[in-house]
């Protein structure tokens, strides 16, 4: 059997879902323990949120029938307890107990826990946490055996758990370990109500017909929303909040989240409130449209004012700023930037009566300047799996220099390893001055030592990079979730006409599953030395929302 027929063939197994690809990588992240106090430092900042502008309400809301997965901090061997598989088990000795520290992949209601193939008499202690810091015990040494293996417990909500099995006289075994969540009936939100509404300030109140955990989410628009969490910790039928730092004479749109979906006056149209007072200036309706060395800032405001838009230079710390003409429509051109480099934006308004606002600050990063895209390709990376050739038949080679970064339309998978080196080379037509060079391997599949070598002539070639391992890259998501390692190796302004990647024979990589025997690319990116102008550089610009 080759490399190829060993992999899954099916789409459910050969994409990734988010949390599939990422246990197999944190595994590898999480092989010796660092002790107890960075280890509870480090989930305190894994399970820390910031809130941040959304498109809409409901992109913040798993689906009611979306499966939790689980993923487990600490030895590799305990991963054994979540991997599916009843073959794999975990012992604790006589007379011992064992710690597992469990994190869901998203906050998860639970109502109880299973442990699947158990044999043997013990203890079970199970405490939740939402910061990895403070615990909270649900279950204290519950006796559990192979005929009982089920302890069910009243709804929690927990970004954390730690379950500890204490054997007695003999040793236990456990193959897996699984959780039961509480029964979703209609949740609605009912009597919603504003008091206390001030310039600056407002509660808002409202009940659910079930008891739940809710938010709420308000802002300026539709799409410019922050979410706050209420301040009854757990399930509750009565909630409240109370917004700070409004603005006067200004209309709020709220959603209430709840039951896992959004709630407002309708389906389509949130709650509104509007503050006391005079309205200040408020830029609306921000839009950031980037190209290689330009970007172009466009705003609006509630009332006629003026504008002031300073750009901070991340790297450099270097602000430049510029003025807007009195109106409720403003926009800013700016050129001279770096390709590939984060800026951040503050825009201040300012009205007839010299009432000024200072909003939030954004960030843009300005587009690549991609020399190697469309770019023919030769080399080994001539496999396609079968359900890569569903959606595009194009040659693997042609997916390295396309653009794309998802498995079925823009990977390419190589030969076998454990047989014979694989390579990959990038011509770019002609000799151009390169800054640097990014690969983009999958995040299942990619390898632990390889070299980058670039040339003028195809003949002479130096190595910018040598012994390279693509899990030193950056970790990344395609457009459709795959998992990515994004690894850039700098040039330094060589001039360059071919790129090469060469892994060497044998276990060079690293797979998911044991019987992979190839790696899969998805990208090879060639970071030219931009020299354009910034007339040169207004074309094709990318947009976004702004902040």
């Amino acid at each position: 059997m080759g490399p190829l027929d060993s992999a899954p063939d099916s789409q459910e197994n050969i994409q990734d879902d988010p949390v599939s690809g990422d246990r197999a990588m944190n595994r590898r992240r999480f092989l010796f323990p660092i002790g107890f106090l960075l280890f509870s430092l480090g989930i305190s900042v894994l399970l820390s949120t910031v809130s941040r502008a959304a498109p809409s309400p409901d992109a913040l809301l798993p689906s009611d029938t979306a499966e939790v997965h689980f993923r487990v901090m600490g030895a590799k061997e305990l991963a054994r307890l979540v991997d599916g598989s009843r073959e794999t088990v975990v012992t604790v000795e006589a007379g011992r107990e064992l710690t597992v520290y469990l994190v869901p992949d998203r906050e998860a209601v639970l109502s109880g826990v299973i442990l699947k193939d158990f044999f043997g008499v013990a203890g079970v202690t199970l405490a939740i946490s939402g910061d990895g810091v403070n615990w909270r015990e649900i279950v204290s040494e519950r006796k559990v055996t192979a005929g009982k293996n089920e302890i069910s417990f009243d709804p929690v909500s927990a970004r954390m758990v730690k379950l500890t099995m204490k054997a007695g006289k003999e040793a236990v075994s456990v193959a897996e370990v699984a959780f039961l969540f509480p029964e979703q009936g209609t949740v609605d939100v009912k009597d919603v109500r504003f008091e206390d509404i001030s310039e600056h300030s407002a509660t808002v109140r409202w009940r659910t017909t079930l008891p739940e955990k809710t938010s709420l989410l308000y802002g300026l628009s539709t799409v410019e929303l922050t979410t706050t969490s209420t301040p009854q910790a757990d399930f509750s039928t009565e909630h409240h909040v109370t917004l700070t730092g409004l603005y006067p004479g200004t209309e709020y749109f709220v959603w209430i989240l709840a039951g896992g979906r959004s709630h407002g006056k309708s389906v389509e149209e949130p709650y509104t409130f509007r503050t006391a007072g005079d309205p200040y200036p408020i830029p609306t309706n921000i839009r950031v449209s980037t190209g290689i060395g330009t970007a172009v800032i466009s705003f609006g405001t509630n009332v006629e004012a003026t504008g002031k838009v300073l750009l901070e230079d991340v790297r450099t710390g270097q602000v430049r700023e510029w003025e807007t003409e009195k109106g409720r429509e403003h926009s800013v051109a700016i050129g001279n930037l770096r390709p590939r480099s984060f800026y951040r934006y503050t825009l201040k308004v300012r009205d007839r009566r010299g009432r000024t606002t200072t909003y939030p600050p954004g960030k843009f990063r300005t587009r690549s300047f991609n020399i190697a895209r469309g770019a023919p390709v030769i080399g080994s990376f001539r496999q396609l799996l079968p359900d890569q050739m569903t959606e595009d038949t194009r040659p693997a080679l042609k997916r390295i220099t396309d653009g794309r970064y998802d498995y079925f339309r823009g990977m390419a998978t190589s030969g076998d390893l454990t047989d014979t080196y694989q390579w990959v080379q990038v011509d770019l037509g002609r000799t151009q001055e390169i800054e640097s060079v990014e690969t983009i391997w999958r995040g299942n599949a990619y390898p632990t030592n390889f070299a980058l070598m670039v040339s003028e002539n195809g003949k002479d070639w130096s190595y910018p990079g040598f012994s390279l391992n693509a899990f030193a890259g950056l970790s990344e998501r395609s457009e459709r979730g795959d998992p990515l390692l994004r690894l850039e190796v700098p040039v330094g302004g060589k001039k360059v006409r071919f790129v090469k990647i060469f892994i060497p024979k044998g276990r060079n990589y690293y797979t998911r599953s044991p019987s992979w025997r190839f790696v899969q690319l998805s990208e090879i990116e060639v970071n030219g030395v931009w020299k354009g102008t910034e007339l040169e550089a207004r074309g094709g610009g990318e947009e976004e929302e702004g902040n």
